[in-house]
């Protein structure tokens, strides 16, 4: 295999393998890039086993020659008119030809490298194959895999350009936009607060309005029930007023209480007197001592039991 690739470095990439006259670009420089690697590969089998001297010279006639096939048509002479006939015919070596184990060495060469190019893309990411020829197939399979990760890529430079613009004319919306929400917003900041602040003084007068009526009903109803109760009237005596009457019970309740007072003084003196007596006779702790104390307890009693019954309403004796 590596025989065929170095006897065919002179034919690949040239403009008369292709029917077109102009061949692309890209295609004429794969083809240097190609010849550039295999050269540089036998040269490093070289530098490891020079078992020859003639095929680095062939190498370079090898060289000349595809200088040559890769010139235009016309112009295809080196300095000094030669041509590749010329080449051909005055070299002191033949065109290369590698032999097998040459081949067999330079193919390792190439297998080496392209395992190293892969494991140094597949750094990180994933496993390396067990087998060689797990990761050679892998290896083999490192271009399309970088041509569409370059894709993926182009993808997302895409996405992420458009995604740029949708963000730039959003910033351009929101920037067109903005004087007139920030002319709107003071417009409402100036217009607004005073027919809010209307609103509510005339909200709040209605409801102080309302309140005043409210404390003008109370004092009628208030007016009203006191007249009611206070100015009824038994239709035969007009001048008969329950006012008159509580007057009347309020004068008689006052005579009253004048009356008791007088009686609660004058049975403090007799209870004073009893006292004195007492302690006349036996002293304060005798049995009638006891007596005197229990009937003046039964007639403060009897006397708070009355008050009582009077602030309830009891008008009997």
């Amino acid at each position: 295999m590596a025989k065929q690739e170095v006897k065919s470095t002179r034919a690949e990439g040239t403009p008369a393998d292709h029917p077109d006259s102009e061949y692309p670009t890209t295609t004429s420089r794969a083809g240097r890039v190609r010849q550039k690697i295999i050269r540089s590969h036998i040269e490093s089998v070289l530098r490891r086993s020079p078992s020859t001297k003639i095929l680095p010279q062939a190498l370079a006639l090898e060289d000349a020659l595809s200088h040559l096939d890769l010139e235009d048509e016309e112009a295809r002479r080196a300095p000094g008119g030669l041509t590749t006939s010329d080449f051909g015919n005055l070299a002191p070596v033949a065109p290369p030809v590698l032999s097998r184990r040459f081949c067999i060495e330079l193919q390792k060469e190439l297998r080496e490298t392209l395992l190293s190019i892969a494991d140094y893309y597949d750094a990180g990411e994933c496993v390396a194959e067990t087998e060689e020829d797990g990761r050679l197939q892998a290896a083999l399979q490192l271009s399309g895999r970088i041509r569409d990760k370059k894709k993926t890529i182009e993808e997302q430079e895409t996405s992420l350009q458009e995604c740029r613009a949708r963000v730039v004319r959003l910033v351009e919306q929101i920037n067109e936009a903005q004087p007139a929400l920030e002319a709107r917003l003071v417009e409402a900041l100036t217009t607004l607060p005073p027919h809010f602040h209307a609103t509510r003084v005339a909200e709040t007068d209605v409801v102080a309005a309302t309140i005043e009526a409210a404390l003008l009903k109370l004092s009628l109803v208030r007016a009203r029930a006191h007249h009611a109760l206070y100015g009824y009237s038994l239709p035969n005596k007009p001048d008969a007023t329950v006012s008159r009457a509580v007057t009347a019970a309020y004068e008689k309740l006052k005579e009253r209480q004048q009356v008791q007072e007088t009686e609660m003084q004058k049975l403090d003196r007799q209870i004073e007197e009893y006292e004195s007596m007492l302690r006349l006779v036996d002293g304060r702790d005798g049995s009638f001592a006891q007596v005197v104390k229990d009937m003046a307890r039964v007639k403060r009693e009897t006397e708070e039991c009355r008050k009582d019954l009077r602030r309830l309403g009891w008008t009997g004796d």
